[in-house]
């Protein structure tokens, strides 16, 4: 009985596919309490139970089974209401904010997968919605590190100004610190910055004094040197904004990316207390190039 079964299920047409959530989708609830769904399609020639018991897992957890009704084991299957066919949808619950694995499988009596869908989405609940930030008030601190080196700095900021969108709004407040050791590089520096109004630099050494922050003020009251590089750095942080990003001047952006995306990375990576930090170092798709430069 099961080989001309599993025979049927190959058929055209009868794949099984999760339809919502997408692959890498971050789902929102709209209000508090509310829980996730998702939306399958069994194909055109399966109908749960006649083909099997619809089973649904949560990062590798089982969170429910249906067979047409929910049930919480195999034995009570079938149930009397009408079989799933085609689109359904069924609800998960309520879960963790963060990233999560979908699986979706068709089970035999003996609960043995027969076919299997899967996928991975990011669940974001209301309660974690950031509404404290006005659409005007900044999200991202860029801090760009530069010392003699003018031309690498503007081709860096040339690449930021094309692939990164909502850069040169009041959503992110661009930075560069830098430093020059001869006339020369200074005027390099000069050229930079008409080239880059909407861009804030700062000299290192010679910052002024309406730049400050909370970490400088602590720094200075503890002892710190206020000449230092250390010193100038901490008055560039601001702690309300959320989040800061680290640049050297001899990188570049080769890709799109698109900073209000970030921030709900973050705000989700913010409801795990054991994240302190993330770097896209790690991602599969940079590539490792001339002596250690890294690639997208």
């Amino acid at each position: 009985m099961l080989l001309p079964l599993l025979w049927s299920l190959r058929a055209p047409g009868s794949a099984l596919n999760i339809v919502s959530p997408r692959e890498a989708e971050t789902l929102r609830t709209r209000g508090e309490g509310e829980g996730v769904s998702v939306r399958i399609d069994l194909g055109a020639d399966v109908r749960v139970p006649e083909h099997g018991v619809l089973a649904l897992y949560v990062d590798d957890a089982r969170v429910l089974l249906a067979c047409p009704d929910r049930v919480k084991s195999a034995s009570e299957c079938p149930t009397p209401g009408a079989a799933l066919s085609g689109e359904i949808s069924l609800g998960l619950g309520n879960m963790q904010p963060g990233e999560h694995a979908l699986t979706v499988e068709l089970l035999d009596a003996s609960l043995a997968p027969l076919m299997l869908a899967q996928r991975v989405f990011t669940f974001l609940p209301a309660s974690d919605e950031d509404d404290s930030l006005p659409e005007d008030a900044p999200a991202f601190n860029m801090i760009v590190f530069s010392k003699d080196r003018a031309c690498q700095l503007d081709q860096l900021l040339s690449s930021m100004r094309t692939h990164i969108r909502n850069v040169l709004t009041p959503f992110v407040r661009l930075q560069v610190l830098y430093h020059h050791s001869t006339s020369k590089f200074a005027d390099g520096y000069k050229a930079v910055v008409k080239l880059h109004p909407g861009v804030r630099f700062h000299q290192q050494g010679n910052l002024s004094s309406n730049v400050t922050s909370s970490y400088y003020s602590a720094f200075a009251a503890a002892g710190g040197p206020r000449d230092s590089f250390k010193a100038d750095y901490l008055r560039l942080l601001d702690d309300s904004i959320p989040y800061t990003l680290h640049f050297m001047d001899d990188m570049l952006m080769t890709d799109t990316w698109d900073v209000r995306e970030q921030l709900l990375t973050h705000r989700v990576l913010s409801s795990r207390p054991e994240v302190t930090t993330t770097s896209p170092r790690p991602h599969l798709c940079v590539s490792i190039c001339n002596r250690g430069v890294t690639r997208r």
